[in-house]
């Protein structure tokens, strides 16, 4: 939790120290009751530490195809995926700088990474590694994801140098008042993506949707749609209230229902659920080399 503090006062200045402070006090408050499985298994991490996610390493993900919902100004993670597992990485978001972004990436495919990554959200093109990714592999869908195929109102963040635009509003206790700087995007369905890329099975999905999670991932229950690794950053933990807190543990509590557990916390919002039974074909699969 200090690190992350750390490294939001090195993004946002010094004036955002009070603010962290009162964050953290927040976090203390509603901070969510975890319960993580304990497993030999340990998650991988790809991309940075702003962009980047953790799962486990299974062999379905080679030469499969993922969605990646929130892209921001940082590609680490759909960069490092696609070349490693030869993968198709289908990433969705309708931010007009997160178009742009990605727009940049394909113009400089085929290029080596000349510095490292930056200590904040928004990268550079030459921290990329390029050199490895084709065109084909990343693909983005220019639209927000939601439980219907509708327009919505996606409001902006109150930092203004921030990209990410929220449906829910988290930043400003889930206003969905217009007077609030917004703009309207067109939405998909999850279903909607695995129709158009015929998945048979949809190995991992990656949310970071400012909030748009909680009813999403309701929604997916609700419809039968059970990705067999979910690995999610639970946003309004980064704005700590009772909200947030009731949020997620009705969904933890749904997710588990539907077969869930939670294999990595990393102490703040991101969180790694899998199906339980693909897990324990892995633990068995490892006990078995090891006898």
């Amino acid at each position: 939790m200090i690190s992350k503090l750390i490294k939001k006062i090195r993004k946002d200045g010094f004036s955002s120290i009070s603010s962290a402070v009162l964050t953290r006090v927040k976090w203390f408050i509603y901070q969510p009751n975890v319960i993580l499985e304990d497993i030999p298994i340990k998650p991988i991490a790809l991309g940075n530490d702003y962009g980047g996610k953790r799962f486990f390493d299974f062999e379905e993900l080679y030469g499969t195809k993922i969605i990646s919902c929130g892209l921001g100004e940082d590609a680490s993670f759909d960069v490092e995926f696609a070349a490693k597992y030869k993968s198709q990485v289908i990433i969705v978001d309708p931010t007009p700088r997160a178009i742009a972004h990605y727009d940049y990436i394909i113009k400089h495919l085929g290029s080596g990474p000349k510095k490292s990554y930056l200590d904040q959200g928004a990268q550079i093109i030459e921290t990329y590694d390029l050199s490895k990714v084709t065109e084909d592999q990343l693909l983005l869908e220019k639209f927000a994801l939601w439980t219907t195929p509708s327009k919505l109102n996606f409001f902006a963040p109150k930092n203004p140098e921030h990209v990410s635009y929220s449906i829910t509003n988290f930043q400003n206790n889930y206003s969905l008042d217009t007077d609030y700087e917004h703009i309207q995007v067109d939405a998909v369905t999850l279903q909607m993506l695995l129709n158009k890329y015929n998945f048979d099975q949809l190995h991992l999905l990656k949310m970071d949707i400012e909030g748009a999670e909680i009813e999403i991932l309701k929604n997916m229950m609700e419809n039968e749609i059970y990705p067999t690794q979910i690995a999610v950053e639970f946003d309004g933990f980064n704005f700590p209230s009772k909200k947030a807190k009731s949020d997620y543990n009705d969904v933890d509590i749904l997710l588990r229902e539907h077969g869930y557990l939670c294999y990595d916390f990393d102490g703040l919002a991101d969180f790694l659920y899998v199906q339980s039974d693909r897990v324990n074909k892995e633990l068995e699969t490892l006990q078995s080399i090891n006898r």
